[in-house]
């Protein structure tokens, strides 16, 4: 006698049916989806159990979910049941997409809507425009790359996104910046990293909340001058990009505290950047700067890490002296020719990286650095090292790294 294959009907149009030890939903008779794993199965009696988080996509953060191994434990028919009973709850409660995955919601939702389900038509939209408004990032990123931004009306999008306060569109393949993204007047965190964006809109000046701007990983070769109206950014990421020049205004980011423009094609016009009144961490590392225009009137006095690694400068850049607070100085893998820069002046230094210059002499005035934790040189550096030098060094534990 032949094995009866389990089936489910959710409503007129969602059935479920194990085939083969697989759980597949049908929508209007159609084959729609395998389920390949059951997450969690919502609590019947209890589903107010799950109000400390604001969706199952919550529930299951950070975690990736096609990673996830099935339970074990349970068998293709137990794990049927689970998918059934969870679809089950998801119908009853109005197709609310809080109570499974956003990667099935969504889709199924879509799908029962062009098969004419009135009820699952009512209500796409407002989910769309529910989950945004929540505000948690990687299911907002979800209906981004999914296009289900475009169901939503401009008016009705720029209502939505008004709250929301992170966007993490990372590694999507973004050629232009966004513009649904300008109408966020209360966003504070935008991500944009590793995509293929080239060009910076005037218009993001309107981002007047934002307080961390990350293009890591971008092709952008110019910013734009209204850049220096950003007046709440804390924090700027601009690694890995094509940049040639800065704009002038960037000196008027009065709260900008960390600015990252390492690996960029920068050789010139960098001097309004130590102009930044309060940045304390710049990074300037593996461009092409031969030399940095001295300025006596030095405003960014609270810098404290300076990052000119990998660069082409053939002299230790003078004003270095004028940053009091100074603790990690990076000028490795340069054309310094000289060793005759006193350092006396950063009493607060810690790091300090000068390995693989011209110089090859250690000047005598970085033993007086009573603060210095560690030291970076190369073979040759340490070689004509005065005994001297590394037994205070040794005395004083301070870390010496040989780099080659």
């Amino acid at each position: 006698m032949s094995k009866i294959t389990p089936s489910v009907k959710i409503n007129e149009y969602i059935e479920l049916k194990l085939e083969k030890g697989k759980t597949k939903v049908y929508i209007d008779s159609e084959e729609f989806i395998q389920c390949r794993i059951l997450l969690t199965e919502i609590p019947i009696n209890n589903i107010e159990s799950l109000d400390q988080y604001m969706s199952i996509d919550e529930l299951f953060d950070g975690v990736d979910i096609d990673m996830i191994e099935p339970f074990s434990e349970l068998s293709s028919e137990e794990e049927f049941w689970g998918h059934s009973s969870n679809l089950q709850i998801w119908v009853e409660n109005d197709y609310d997409t809080n109570l499974i995955h956003s990667n099935i919601a969504f889709p199924m939702l879509k799908k029962l809507t062009e098969a004419g389900d009135k009820r699952a038509k009512r209500v796409f939209k407002d989910e769309i425009a529910k989950r945004i408004s929540h505000g948690y990032p990687p299911t907002i990123k979800f209906l981004f790359i999914e296009g289900y931004f475009d169901f939503l009306s401009e008016e009705e999008l720029k209502t939505v996104l008004r709250d929301v306060e992170i966007i993490e569109f990372n590694h999507i393949g973004l050629e232009k910046f966004p513009s649904e993204l300008l109408e966020m007047e209360n966003l504070k965190e935008l991500y944009l990293d590793r995509n293929e964006i080239k060009i910076l809109p005037d218009e993001i000046s309107t981002l007047k909340s934002l307080e961390v701007l990350s293009l890591f990983q971008n092709r952008l070769e110019t910013l734009p001058e209204t850049i220096g109206e950003l007046s709440n950014l804390k924090k700027f990421n601009l690694h890995g990009n094509r940049l040639l020049l800065i704009p002038k205004s960037i000196k008027n980011l009065s709260n900008l505290r960390e600015l990252n423009l390492s690996v960029n094609c920068l050789s010139e016009g960098i001097e309004p950047l130590f102009k930044i009144p309060n940045l304390e961490s710049l990074d300037l590392g593996n461009n092409r700067i031969k030399s940095i225009l001295p300025h006596s009137k030095i405003k960014t006095k609270s810098l404290k890490y300076l990052n000119l690694n990998s660069n082409e400068l053939r002299d230790f850049p003078a004003f270095i002296g004028n940053y009091l607070n100074l603790e990690g100085l990076a000028l490795s893998n340069n054309k310094i020719k000289k060793s005759s820069y006193d350092f006396r002046k950063l009493k607060n230094l810690k790091y300090l990286s000068i390995c693989n210059n011209i110089f090859d002499e250690i000047p005598n005035s970085i033993g007086k650095l009573s603060n210095l934790k560690n030291l970076t040189v190369d073979p040759k550096q340490y070689e004509k090292m005065s005994k001297d030098l590394k037994q205070k060094f040794k005395e004083e534990k301070i870390q010496i790294k040989i780099i080659k």
